[in-house]
């Protein structure tokens, strides 16, 4: 037996099954393409790169709308450069949202971006993948464990601004690419991360160690 085994964080699945259209309407979204940010709002998650790629997407598809959600240290900085860069009318922005309104946040969107410098496992993916929504991320500790790039979701370099807003284009006018990744990573999340399989994985563990 190996003495070392990784077991992930599990997910469960029945919650990230919701219904966007009631804060589609709340945030007059209307039928526009989506996109979706959660975390803190400070410069390891790369929330300011993805700004610079907001800037850029906006320039080649006018209709898009970002969702923020999060708050942190930044708020200002990202505030001044909305207003600066004449974005407002894209973004809406969330604050102290309490984790059971996440389902509905996830389905009111299209498409969710992580732009992080650095991260460890995020659940934050595991949750979109889960609600049924196609993954943008960057190639940083854990993520390409779940985000493989052009299977279950697209991976870019960190800091690499014109790679995140060349994704975030191509998924909102290629909406076959779209529907395959996000189906593709919700069968991923589906078989390897709800809390039946960890379970499952946690009493094979328990068995190998006593007959050890």
């Amino acid at each position: 037996m190996e003495k070392i085994e990784v077991i992930p964080n599990g997910i469960d699945l029945e919650r990230f099954s919701g219904r966007g259209a009631k804060l589609r309407k709340e945030l007059e979204l209307g039928d526009d393409p989506v996109v979706l940010y959660v975390g803190r709002l400070v410069y390891p998650k790369g929330i300011t790169y993805l700004l610079q790629a907001i800037s850029g997407v906006l320039k080649e598809v006018r209709d898009a709308k970002f969702v923020i959600v999060g708050k942190g240290p930044l708020e200002p900085v990202i505030q001044e450069y909305v207003i600066n860069h004449g974005i407002v009318s894209a973004m809406s922005f969330l604050k102290d949202v309490p984790h059971e309104k996440m389902a509905e946040i996830y389905a009111a969107c299209n498409i969710f971006v992580l732009p992080s410098l650095s991260e460890a496992f995020p659940m934050v993916i595991l949750e979109a993948l889960a609600s049924g929504r196609v993954v943008i991320a960057t190639r940083v500790g854990g993520v390409p464990e779940i985000i493989k790039d052009r299977q279950t979701g697209l991976l870019v370099k960190p800091r690499d601004v014109n790679a995140l807003e060349d994704s975030i284009i191509s998924l909102i006018q290629d909406l076959n690419l779209r529907r395959r990744l996000a189906l593709n990573g919700k069968k991923l999340v589906e078989s390897m991360y709800g809390w039946g399989e960890i379970a499952r994985k946690y009493l094979m563990l328990y068995n190998k160690v006593l007959e050890a």
